[in-house]
């Protein structure tokens, strides 16, 4: 089984958060990540971006963590981002510059009736295993709002960071 390299993971999904807070429609300012990623200016409203560097044009899916550490019981991805109260939950792919928007409660909530109706994929790092499921884009169509942004500001947004 390879390793998940999570340094380069997270290089990566830092990137795509500098390009987003530029190029997102309403003003957000960066927060620490710890519970939330920005938070949208002038409101009290938060957003936890997932930043993914596949191509989506070569998966049809989504990854939602469901256990960021499943030996320690550290719930991951939508249900972290709702047990932090956190508002927006958003898939981003800067390869195709493509953002999907989720109301976070919403996404959980569906996401805890229908997970067990997809196969469990385990992701080994260094110390810890991450789980996840792979849920079709199009499964969830009903839940979220899609931003499509131009891939030349995306690179150059990322490259002036």
């Amino acid at each position: 089984m390879t390793v998940h390299n999570f340094k380069t993971s997270l290089a990566k999904g830092q990137v795509g958060e500098a390009a987003f807070l530029k190029l997102w429609p309403t003003p957000l300012e960066r927060l620490d990540g710890r519970k939330h990623d920005f938070k949208l200016i002038g409101t009290n409203s938060t957003l936890e971006l997932k930043t993914d560097s596949y191509d989506a044009t070569k998966t049809e899916n989504f990854f939602m963590e469901l256990y960021s550490d499943i030996d320690r019981g550290k719930v991951g991805g939508p249900w972290q981002a709702l047990k932090n109260g956190t508002t927006y939950w958003c898939y981003f792919f800067p390869t195709n510059g493509l953002v999907y928007e989720f109301e976070t409660a919403k996404l959980a909530e569906w996401l805890d009736f229908n997970w067990k109706d997809y196969d469990v994929c385990n992701i080994r790092n260094r110390t810890w295993i991450t789980v996840g499921i792979k849920v079709p884009r199009k499964t969830l169509e009903h839940l979220y709002k899609v931003h499509a942004f131009s891939l030349e500001n995306i690179q150059h947004k990322a490259s002036n960071t």
